[in-house]
């Protein structure tokens, strides 16, 4: 069940379908049908998820639905994120936040037409609406059942009243096993992710990158490094941290780290110029002081 984790996916989904910048600004107007839809069959799925999760582990038909079911979520979730985008463009627009800001508002979003963005972005959205309700009619046909179970929270919550204290005794060793539970639960989540990996990459080279690494937990490092040696001749992993325990114990023995030092003011300065102003330097002097302070917090950080 570990390996699928559809749920937050598809949770997901829904709270992107229902943003309330995509309302306020109309940027699916002419779509409301298909959200009405969404707004009708996301809930369905969650409802049987987990049943779902559960079966698909053995039973390769039901693997083959979730497969595509998190395909089609992925798709979704960059369809609202670009809905999304239109909202916040025009949001800035109407702020006049680009005029503040000294930007070329055409820089930092491509020209189109409204209702050219709305016609592309509608043959996309329906597209996913016709495969969702596709998924929807066969998980009927699977027969899922909702499995009902209460918060784990609301367990514990129902244990903790007034009783004998012989009944106290079985309550206390009931939390005991719960948590036992859960602790062994995510050790399997954690060996089977593992075992994913290592079945992906079996044989074949690659390039994994870990940014930015904090976890200075070495039995950790030595699992996960384990199953990535099973991948191929000229595989490579690149890791950045800015903790140098982290970077002793991730070298796997091989002297090759590279102590990187501070980008200088002055480039932190034209790269962020660069990004924000499209090659052109802030014209006035209250700008110009603006930019020098989030270079000098930026380098603060680093």
């Amino acid at each position: 069940m570990a390996e699928f984790l559809i749920g937050p996916l598809i949770s997901t989904v829904r709270e992107k379908a229902s943003s309330y910048l995509l309302n306020q600004y109309k940027v699916m107007e002419g779509m409301e049908e298909q959200r009405e839809i969404l707004d009708r069959k996301l809930p369905a799925i969650l409802d049987i998820i987990q049943d779902a999760e559960e079966k698909g582990v053995y039973r390769p038909g039901v693997r083959a639905w979730l497969d595509a079911l998190k395909k089609v979520s992925y798709e979704a979730i960059d369809i609202f994120d670009e809905f999304k985008y239109e909202a916040l463009r025009c949001e800035a627009m109407k702020k006049g936040q680009h005029r503040k800001l000294g930007m070329d508002i055409v820089s930092l979003f491509p020209a189109h037409n409204p209702i050219v963005f709305r016609y592309r972005m509608g043959k996309k959205l329906w597209k996913i609406v016709q495969t969702i309700e596709t998924l929807v009619a066969e998980m009927n046909a699977f027969g899922f059942q909702h499995l009902q179970q209460a918060p784990l929270y609301k367990q514990w919550r129902q244990t903790d009243s007034i009783m004998p204290d012989s009944d106290k005794d079985i309550v206390s060793r009931s939390r005991g096993d719960e948590k036992t539970r859960i602790v062994k639960t995510h050790n399997e989540d954690r060996e089977k992710a593992l075992q994913g990996i290592q079945k992906s990459v079996r044989g074949k080279r690659f390039l994994v990158v870990l940014d930015d690494v904090w976890n200075e937990d070495a039995d950790k490092w030595e699992k996960l490094k384990t199953c990535l040696k099973h991948g191929g001749k000229g595989s490579v992993i690149l890791t950045t941290t800015r903790k140098a325990q982290v970077a002793q114990i991730m070298k796997m023995g091989v002297d090759e780290s590279h102590n990187l030092g501070k980008l200088q003011k002055v480039f932190l300065k034209e790269n962020f110029e660069n990004r924000a102003f499209c090659l052109r330097k802030p014209n006035t002097a209250k700008l110009n002081d603006m930019v020098q302070k989030i270079v000098d917090n930026v380098q603060a950080l680093l």
